[in-house]
């Protein structure tokens, strides 16, 4: 009788060996299953950042003020004269900058000091194209490029102006 008592205690041992060794399995897989959905998750936040950074600096780009003084631009930021969205479906004209950080600023001039209106949204660089197509790190004041390449943490953008809202 204790024989079978022994093998029943055996086989008890056995199975729960076995059921740790599955447990375990599934808990590394289950640890690894969550690391790629955040992973997932980041990438997908990361995208629509990217994408929600596109439309705002497209929306900015859409209403150039023609003429000789109208914009000018190094690797550090874009100013021209011309019209902004509000926030409230309107726009406001004036004289505008985009910084290296990519904060919207009012400016009293071309040239002049600019008061921050939005919030930073992280790190960029410019260049600019003439009608020629080569880029360029500074855009002299005059008329605006063709086109403006911003490089930011969403990639690699490119955006054509408008001048009076008009395609060129």
């Amino acid at each position: 009788m204790s024989g079978e008592r022994g093998a029943a205690l055996l086989e008890i041992l056995v199975a729960l060996a076995i059921t740790a060794m599955l447990a375990g399995a599934a808990a590394g897989m289950l640890g690894m299953g969550l690391t790629t959905l955040d992973r997932a998750g980041a990438a997908a936040a990361r995208g629509a950042d990217a994408l929600a950074l596109r439309r705002d600096l497209g929306a900015l780009l859409t209403r150039l003020s023609a003429g000789p003084e109208s914009a000018s631009g190094g690797e550090e930021g874009f100013r021209w004269r011309g019209a902004a969205p509000d926030g409230a479906g309107g726009w406001r004209v004036g004289f505008w900058r985009l910084g290296e950080e990519l904060a919207l600023e009012r400016c009293e001039s071309l040239e002049g000091p600019c008061a921050t209106e939005t919030e930073p949204r992280g790190a960029a660089r410019f260049a600019y194209a003439g009608a020629d197509g080569e880029w360029r790190p500074d855009w002299p004041a005059g008329p605006a490029p063709a086109l403006i390449r911003v490089t930011a943490e969403g990639g690699e953008m490119i955006f054509a102006p408008r001048v009076g809202g008009a395609a060129r």
